[in-house]
């Protein structure tokens, strides 16, 4: 059948990578097997174990190999845990018991007899080679193409939030199906998928409402969860729109077609007004704060991303108001 034990171990910190993990042993245990009877449960469920173990110990009429998975395996009594090592000491070739865990831990006497009897399977989220391999695995289950830059900016988006990964994947694999996808390209994507709109966020900073701007701030960090990375983008672009549209003749719609045909006049309109009203000046302290904050988000002070954020939206409010 395979490699594995009668019973199988998947111990980790975070439960996307524990979950991933645990599919693809069963998916490898699975090979071979002409008819296969597979059961799941959740350890905090009313589950009788013993009746588990009767039925992983007696030949299925159904298929030739059983295997049972129960999840959240933390939850398990000492005494289950007890008779799980039992049962891994039979060494049965007609079943598999999987278990996995992504808190908590196995008993002692228990766990020294598995680690000897059982198959056990580690996965540490604090190990960053491993985190790169698991998105560059489910990029590859949907099919979908980044550019290296474009999977840093997933890197940072995620985070330790792997759970995250499959709904975005899923959503982006719809949207850019067997494209090469650029990081301009994802970054408009989470953004545009995110639970708030990054506009809100550079209205109230043209408007110098700071308030209010760290209120946006802090949904788009937040319920959002876009990356910090991504906020500084959007705001290094929306500087440097200002930036390209400053001391420009923009009074209608005609005259932003004209000047940047390829961007909607309304966006062109409203950029020409904030450049006037904080002059080329205020653009390039806006501009020079925001790299700071770049150089700060990569470690450059000691202050939490938040922080940094909240601070840089201030200083861009106190522009838009004559303050700095």
């Amino acid at each position: 059948m395979s490699n594995y034990s009668s019973v199988v171990l998947i111990k980790g910190n975070d439960e996307a990578l524990v979950s991933q993990e645990t599919r693809d042993i069963i998916k490898e245990i699975s090979k071979g097997s002409s008819m296969l009877e597979l059961e799941e449960y959740t350890a905090t469920d009313e589950i009788v174990l013993d009746n588990i173990l009767s039925n992983l110990s007696t030949p299925s009429m159904l298929s030739d190999h059983r295997i049972i998975h129960i999840k959240n395996a933390s939850s398990l009594s000492k005494s289950d845990w007890d008779n799980i090592a039992d049962f891994a000491s039979q060494q049965l070739e007609i079943s598999t018991l999987v278990l996995s865990l992504d808190t908590g831990s196995v008993p002692q006497s228990a766990n020294s007899k598995l680690n000897q009897l059982a198959t056990v399977v580690e996965v540490k989220m604090d190990n960053v080679k491993l985190k790169s391999n698991f998105i560059h695995k489910s990029l590859k289950k949907y099919n979908i193409n980044l550019e290296n830059a474009a999977i840093r900016l997933l890197e940072q988006t995620i985070g330790d939030n792997l759970g995250d990964l499959d709904s975005i994947l899923g959503i982006l694999s719809n949207t850019y199906y067997s494209q090469t996808i650029s990081a301009d390209q994802l970054q408009q994507f989470l953004i545009q998928n995110s639970k708030s709109q990054p506009w809100k966020l550079t209205d109230a900073i043209n408007a110098g409402k700071s308030r209010e701007a760290i209120d946006e701030l802090h949904l788009l960090i937040g319920p959002a969860k876009l990356a910090s990375v991504i906020v500084i983008n959007s705001l290094f672009k929306h500087y440097e729109l200002m930036l390209k549209v400053y001391g420009m003749n923009i009074k209608n719609d005609e005259d932003a077609k004209a000047t940047l045909p390829k961007l909607h006049p309304f966006v062109v309109k409203k950029a020409a007004t904030a450049a006037k009203s904080i002059g080329a000046k205020g653009i390039f302290r806006a501009i020079s704060l925001i790299a700071t904050a770049d150089l700060d988000l990569r470690g450059m002070s000691g202050l939490n991303e938040t922080t940094i954020l909240e601070i840089l939206i201030g200083r861009l409010s106190q522009i838009s108001r004559g303050v700095a």
